[in-house]
């Protein structure tokens, strides 16, 4: 259906004189034109890295609420779905303020807050998971993200506006590719100990404030 549409009705908005030829010749210099351009690798890592923090709550959370805490499969059901609604509301509120509050700002709050929801996490972990602390700690956690993902795309790719396609692409790109190497790392004690599920969460919240702060610092000749 999206090809079907693209086909019918999808043309280029892009002026004549501004649309590049293609081929892979071209691909190359935006895609070398995009990566040297400190401020958009720093916030596609702040992307990236929350992503990865986030996408370690996503698998873990099936062993740590059922397995571990003991809930059945539609409790943790409607306990990841209050999640969702708790990321939909920050995204929704950080999409409200924008314009009012400086976007760097809004995903520095949403970065204090994951760091410290990630910290809580490796500790519980630490201390037997215990439930209402965990549950509350897995809500902040996916709450902060609402301040961090759509500012920190925004922030990257108009870093990178005269090569939106490719600035996008590798947004995605590595999204996926911490997410693919996060999900085994979860998972490396079983389902007898939530510890690295909280060393995942930290180390991906500590590069993502490591890179916030890479996008600001001026670049050295």
């Amino acid at each position: 259906m999206l090809l079907v549409g693209v086909l019918i009705w999808g043309r280029e908005t892009l002026p004549r004189e501004r649309r590049t030829r293609g081929g892979l010749k071209a691909v190359f210099a935006s895609a070398g034109e995009v990566l040297r351009n400190r401020a958009y690798v720093g916030y596609v890592l702040v992307f990236g890295f929350s992503f990865a923090a986030l996408f370690a709550y996503i698998s873990a959370s099936p062993f740590v609420i059922q397995t571990m805490l003991g809930f059945d499969a539609g409790t943790y059901s409607l306990l990841f779905a209050l999640n969702a609604v708790a990321i939909t509301a920050t995204s929704a509120a950080a999409a409200a303020l924008a314009g009012k509050v400086e976007l760097r700002r809004m995903i520095g709050i949403g970065l204090t807050v994951a760091v410290v929801a990630a910290f809580v996490l490796l500790l519980l972990a630490l201390s037997g998971v215990p439930t209402l602390p965990t549950l509350i700690a897995f809500g902040v956690l996916q709450a902060s993200m609402g301040f961090i993902f759509g500012n920190a795309t925004t922030l990257a790719v108009g870093q990178a506006a005269e090569h939106a396609g490719t600035a996008s692409a590798f947004l995605g790109f590595l999204q996926f590719i911490l997410a693919a190497a996060t999900a085994p790392v979860v998972g490396l004690a079983g389902e007898a100990s939530a510890v690295p599920m909280g060393i995942a969460m930290v180390v991906a919240m500590i590069v993502a404030v490591w890179a916030f702060g890479f996008a600001k610092r001026p670049r050295t000749r």
